[in-house]
């Protein structure tokens, strides 16, 4: 059976932050990572980025711009009278903070 060591991180400098790993899966707001011993771990506003069935790697990158975009998903999903105002919020912080990745970036780019 194939157990994946997980790592966050960008490339050179990620970190191990599971081992043993048989399972990944997105839930709501998170990755959940599950070991073979039945113990979970969970990576809030994360996504799979990469896995290596070679190297038994799994890499999963996190931010808080993708904590906003999975809440709007999760928002999406239920569109029922009650969750319009979530959806709503959620869009509004999701571009509040895009704005300000956008932002900086391009007084990063000007400074450079």
């Amino acid at each position: 059976m194939c157990e994946f060591k997980v790592y966050s991180g960008p490339e050179g400098r990620q970190q191990l932050i599971a081992e043993d790993i048989i399972n990944a899966k997105l839930d709501e707001n998170s990755v959940v990572l599950s070991d073979i011993l039945g113990g979970t771990t969970k990576v809030e506003g994360a996504l799979i980025a990469e896995v290596d069935v070679k190297k038994e790697s799994l890499r999963v990158y996190s931010s808080p711009f993708i904590l906003d975009l999975l809440t709007f998903f999760v928002s999406c999903e239920r569109p029922d009278g009650r969750t319009i105002d979530q959806l709503e919020s959620a869009w509004k912080a999701l571009k509040k903070n895009g704005d300000q990745v956008i932002s900086s970036l391009k007084s990063a780019k000007e400074g450079a």
